[in-house]
């Protein structure tokens, strides 16, 4: 009896702390869905403009590198305006086709 003690309250120490520990698995559903970035009014300002002016200053003076296309297939190119000497990056998404 001497032998099987130190062994049964081990035995009981695992079955109360296992007893009160609350386990809780949750399963999420992996989410496909885009959802657009939110637009702030300098954002909302510049794609009304048709990303003609400089986001920052204004100025029509900006030149674009080139579209580019990266492995996710997403386009963006890289723009400066050469008023103010700001960087930033349009980003492009595919709305149709046009025929010839």
């Amino acid at each position: 009896m001497k032998d099987i003690l130190p062994y049964a309250f081990w035995l009981i120490v695992i079955i109360i702390t296992v007893a009160s520990t609350k386990v809780s698995i949750r399963y999420a559903k992996p989410s496909i869905r885009y959802t657009k970035p939110k637009i702030d009014k300098k954002q909302e300002e510049y794609i009304s403009a048709g990303g003609t002016n400089c986001p920052y200053c204004g100025s029509t003076d900006i030149d674009g590198n080139g579209v580019d296309f990266d492995d996710n297939e997403e386009a963006t190119e890289e723009v400066e305006c050469n008023q103010c000497k700001k960087r930033w990056i349009d980003t492009y998404e595919l709305t149709g086709f046009m025929e010839e």
